[in-house]
């Protein structure tokens, strides 16, 4: 009896350690994507608010996903469009999977002022690319025009937090910018050179 107690106490013990080093690993991962230490020559200023409460925090992005906390900036002129009821959940039964799939039927789009706005073929095109790239547990997605440039924000809602994934797209490509833990989106200021410019331009 004595000894299964002891070899117990080293199961414990043992899944402790492992979990411990689970949570060490996962910090030091999410706190090495914000640093000082990266170049960001090519880069983006985003505005954030905090999902849990009224603050925002402001944040200079490269094109390697790294962020440093900034000062306040003023942001681009910038149109919101916010996707209600855009997808749908069914079962894919081969991959044993819950997918979305983009229904046009039910989807209305509002600007930041709650007005209707009218689909066309870039949004449509933007909610198809996400649908084929990012496949399942979408719940919230806004698009945004900055500079005449393209941006998303989609959110998915997981067991421990709300992860919101920021992309830019283009020739129907999304690159993703940046993700934050409970903090979305709401607003962006571009600088020069572009993040994603391409031959020098």
């Amino acid at each position: 009896m004595i000894k299964k107690i002891k070899k117990n106490k080293w199961k414990i013990l043992l899944v402790i350690v492992v979990l411990a080093i689970v949570i060490a690993y996962t910090y030091s991962k999410y706190k090495n994507d914000e640093s000082n230490d990266y170049d960001y020559t090519h880069s983006i200023y985003v505005m954030t608010k905090n999902a849990n409460n009224d603050g925002n925090d402001y944040y200079e992005v490269n094109n390697e996903r790294r962020y440093r906390r900034i000062s306040n900036f003023m942001p681009d002129k910038i149109e919101k469009y916010t996707l209600h009821e855009c997808f749908t959940s069914y079962a894919d039964i081969d991959i044993g999977k819950i997918m979305d799939k983009y229904s046009e039927a039910t989807c209305t789009i509002t600007d930041d002022d709650g007005n209707t706005v009218e689909m066309n073929d870039t949004f449509r095109n933007i909610i198809n690319v996400i649908v084929d790239k990012l496949y399942n547990k979408i719940t919230d997605v806004i698009i945004y025009k900055v500079n005449d440039h393209y941006y998303t924000t989609v959110m998915f809602k997981l067991s421990t937090h709300d992860s919101y994934k920021l992309y830019y797209y283009s020739d129907r490509k999304l690159e993703h910018i940046v993700t934050f833990n409970d903090k979305y989106v709401i607003n962006i200021k571009e600088k020069e050179p572009f993040i994603f410019a391409k031959d020098g331009n």
